[in-house]
């Protein structure tokens, strides 16, 4: 009894319709299931371009250590500093940017720039204002507030008669 029931299993399952996706099997007939739909592909091809330059002072000096900012919109997508020689180059994706030099000493410096796969925008030499020294404008305050404090003290020494 125990052989026959492996055998009757078989014999069922060979009979029974079985759907298997592409296929559908029966004991009669062996038909295709209907076709697969076209499929389609859409490609984006999408690479990285450079944008380069050098950065100098209205007295024709570079400026090392400039930071350069390529930005989209209000977010950062990269930053750089410039080299010993005023040079930087920045590789992203393609895009119009807004690339942005700044350092204490100078003035920030902005240009849109648009950015290709597989090219190389060379900007050239940026030419970047000196920023205003206000170290001196600070002494100068300092120096006018002592001068004020002593009129002040000495005036007040003459009304009570110190001398």
């Amino acid at each position: 009894m125990r052989r026959k029931l492996p055998v009757l299993l078989l014999i069922t399952v060979l009979f029974a319709s079985i759907s298997m996706g592409a296929l559908s099997l029966s004991s009669n007939e062996v038909a295709a299931a209907p076709p697969l739909p076209a499929l389609s592909w859409t490609f984006s091809i999408t690479g990285d371009g450079t944008v380069k330059g050098q950065v100098k002072d209205e007295g024709n000096n570079t400026v090392a250590g400039a930071e350069v900012t390529l930005r989209s919109g209000d977010m950062v997508v990269v930053t750089t500093s410039t080299d010993d020689d005023g040079a930087f180059s920045i590789t992203a994706p393609n895009g119009k940017y807004n690339l942005t030099i700044s350092k204490q000493e100078i003035v920030s410096f902005t240009v849109p720039v648009d950015i290709v796969s597989g090219e190389e925008l060379d900007l050239g030499v940026i030419e970047v204002e000196q920023a205003p020294d206000y170290q001196w404008i600070v002494i100068d305050i300092i120096i006018i507030i002592g001068a004020i404090g002593l009129f002040w003290v000495g005036k007040r020494n003459q009304r009570l008669g110190k001398r």
